[in-house]
């Protein structure tokens, strides 16, 4: 037996016990069927689990993702603060950087070694280095600054990645993803390099540590250049 017709909703219908009645889309249409055999109560079964899965799958995707976000949220927070950590450190370093090596150039003749005070990192790095090496002004302070200069070349290449590089995943147990771009020639390189949340920690706290020695090297430097400005870009 078949009824076929045209419903806002499932209506409410009668059916004498033992029989399953099955309810089914058909052109558009709600089509009720009434089969002889209670194995059809199985589908029907089936059918509503169906229908109600596809109600509740997007939210309950939503609800999963929400969770997953949740759960993210404190191991990126951490990451981002302790990079935040390590950017005003660094900032700190290359400030007492920048007023040791003007010292250098302004009293202690290292514009016999570049004219120009150096702006941006490796040539900052290199005239300090420069210095030490050829200034006999500062010969007697040569293997303190060429140990701080290991430091600086180990360390920066750590914060380089962490700084110039894209963070392409991070795990709420503190692990991000880095992707890193390097240069040869014409060409780019890419790489992804891992680091934990520890990781980033660690290398801020070294930089503290090398900023102390920097800035009571930067007194030593003080106390052996002489006391007048000597510089002379004409030489």
């Amino acid at each position: 037996m078949r009824v076929a017709g045209t419903f806002q909703a499932f209506p409410r219908v009668s059916i004498s016990a033992g029989v399953a009645p099955i309810v089914s889309l058909v052109r558009g249409r709600l089509v009720l069927s009434i089969p002889d055999d209670s194995s059809a109560m199985r589908r029907i079964r089936i059918r509503r689990k169906m229908r109600l899965a596809k109600i509740l799958v997007p939210y309950w995707y939503l609800l999963l993702q929400n969770i997953a976000t949740s759960l993210q949220t404190p191991g990126r927070a951490a990451f981002a603060r302790e990079i935040g950590n390590m950017v005003t450190t660094w900032a700190w370093i290359e400030y007492l950087l920048d007023h040791i090596n003007y010292r250098i150039l302004h009293r202690g003749e290292g514009y016999r070694i570049q004219k120009d005070i150096p702006i941006s990192l490796n040539p900052k790095i290199a005239f300090f280095r420069k210095s030490f090496e050829r200034l006999p002004v500062l010969s007697g302070l040569k293997d303190r600054a060429l140990m701080i200069v290991t430091r600086l070349d180990d360390l920066k290449k750590q914060r380089h990645d962490l700084i110039h590089g894209s963070i392409r995943r991070l795990y709420p147990s503190g692990v991000g993803k880095i992707a890193r771009i390097t240069y040869d020639g014409p060409l780019i390189i890419g790489s992804e390099i891992t680091y934990r949340l520890k990781d980033v920690i660690e290398i801020t706290k070294e930089m503290r540590q090398l900023g102390r020695e920097l800035r009571s090297f930067a007194n030593d430097v003080h106390a052996a250049l002489p006391k007048k400005a000597n510089y002379n870009p004409s030489c």
